[in-house]
């Protein structure tokens, strides 16, 4: 007759599997966060032979190539589209179709100058 054998180990082997999933993820998550770690190191380290970053008493400040730096010249970047495109966008606290309305129109003015 039937035992409760065959589903005790189906049970068992699909709780191994489980587990065996969770620890590939746990683990993926972990290199995620290293490689992460490794590249943002990385990138201090570079902006430092640049002369772009510099620690002065424990603290990171701009380096004599500052304004030459990646990151400087993105952010200006940014700033730009954000005060020519998305006036008020910063300030807004208001209703979410109103968040909209901003980025629908700074959307519009982006294309008709890419036109």
């Amino acid at each position: 007759m039937f035992t409760e054998q065959p589903y005790y180990e189906a049970k068992v082997f699909l709780k191994s599997y489980n587990d065996a999933i969770s620890c590939l993820r746990e683990a993926a998550e972990y290199r995620a966060h290293v490689e992460f770690q490794e590249h943002a190191l990385q990138s201090l380290a570079t902006a430092r032979t640049r002369q772009e970053l510099d620690v002065r008493d424990g603290q990171v400040v701009p380096g004599l190539n500052f304004a030459q730096s990646k990151q400087t010249k993105l952010f200006q970047f940014s700033n730009h589209v954000f005060s020519k495109y998305l006036k008020g966008f910063e300030e807004y606290t208001g209703s979410f179709k109103g968040f909209q309305s901003i980025l629908n129109e700074g959307l519009k003015k982006m294309k008709s100058d890419v036109k």
